[in-house]
């Protein structure tokens, strides 16, 4: 009989970012973790990624396959989203595209998707708020391999400032009204490669920490991974 897997991983491509980390550190542990992934789709039990005025049905399939599993396990779960990302793109399952006043306004909504999931699974819910992403990773690996290039621009491709952001307001709403909610817990992944003030593309050690504009590298993924897990108790 299989045994029964330590945690469920959900979410897009800044989910499954993770996969080889988790395959590693689980192995090495002799635990399983059942995973449910759907590139560029935001989950939801109501609305979905719309492709051109269209519903991702993959992404429904992927959010009702979840919670399938997630209702009758009583096991945490891990939720990672590429959220801002999604601000324009939404539409519920009828195909109509749903519009926000301002990223506070989209952030509520937000907030309401997450709550709802919760309510619809058995085991604690943790949630990766928003990463920094890169201004261009390019121009990080442009600045790395000429030391002449001028200091200003290269500042501004190597950290992307936290204050006022898009995803560090969203996060900031997130932790205001989810914090106190004893079933969900909330990561932020920023603290584990972020000052209190930048986020840079590359470490104090040279390494790169993006793959391209929002992704994590293999090095980066399997850092923040090893925080995730002590985090859930894995």
């Amino acid at each position: 009989k299989k045994a029964k897997p330590s945690v469920i991983i959900m979410g897009d491509s800044l989910a499954r970012q993770y996969a080889l980390a988790i395959d590693s550190t689980m192995k090495a542990s002799n635990k399983s973790v059942i995973a449910f992934f759907a590139d560029g789709c935001f989950m939801s039990e109501k609305y979905s990624r719309l492709w051109s005025g269209k519903v991702g049905k993959e992404c429904i399939a992927n959010y009702m396959n979840f919670v399938e599993f997630a209702k009758n396990n009583n096991i945490p779960v891990f939720y990672s989203q590429r959220w801002i990302g999604y601000k324009d793109l939404i539409g519920d399952y009828n195909g109509d595209k749903v519009t926000f006043k301002n990223n506070k306004d989209f952030a509520k909504f937000i907030v309401e998707n997450i709550q709802n999931i919760s309510s619809n699974i058995k085991g604690k819910l943790y949630v990766a708020l928003g990463s920094s992403g890169t201004n261009g990773l390019s121009g990080a690996i442009g600045c790395i391999t000429r030391p002449s290039y001028v200091y200003q621009p290269c500042l501004e491709h190597l950290s992307v400032k936290r204050n006022d952001a898009e995803f560090e307001i969203v996060n900031e709403y997130l932790v205001s009204y989810l914090n106190n909610n004893k079933n969900i817990s909330l990561i932020d992944i920023n603290n584990f490669i972020c000052s209190k003030e930048y986020c840079p593309s590359v470490d104090d050690s040279g390494h790169i920490l993006y793959s391209d504009t929002v992704h994590f590298t293999k090095y980066t993924s399997s850092l923040v991974w090893d925080r995730i897990k002590k985090i859930i108790n894995l």
